[in-house]
């Protein structure tokens, strides 16, 4: 079960890359990776004083990045960065952004989107960074 399980992923890799230049390719990966990296740290009920510092510090680098590039990507992305402060105080916020959780994620993404190509950094700031909360 474990191969047709592994050969299935395989040929939906596969077929999604199908045609794709790479660059492409990679926006996806980015996609899915942050993607999944958001969802999976994001509570179910968000407690009012409790924020999640990954979300924040990926969503945070994202913004800096993107502010120069795509201001349309800054919008939806302070929404989100919005929506996730939420309800919660200045003091807990900034306890948040100098957490070891928070700051791993906002230089972990800072040093990914660093090596996005000048002309591929408007594509990715296009992408939408999915956090569910």
């Amino acid at each position: 079960m474990m191969a047709n399980t592994m050969e299935m992923t395989t040929e939906a890799i596969t077929e999604m890359c199908q045609g794709a230049d790479i660059w492409s390719i990679r926006v996806r990966a980015f996609g899915c990776l942050l993607g999944g990296m958001l969802v999976l740290q994001a509570p179910a009920h968000a407690d009012p004083q409790k924020i999640n510092a990954r979300a924040l510090g990926i969503l945070e680098s994202v913004r800096h990045y993107c502010a120069p590039i795509d201001p349309a990507s800054v919008a939806k992305l302070d929404e989100k960065i919005k929506a996730l402060e939420n309800g919660v105080s200045e003091k807990t916020l900034a306890g948040v952004r100098a957490s070891p959780d928070y700051l791993k994620a906002h230089s972990s993404m800072d040093e990914f989107v660093s090596k996005v190509d000048d002309r591929n950094a408007k594509k990715m700031c296009a992408e939408d960074v999915r956090v569910d909360n």
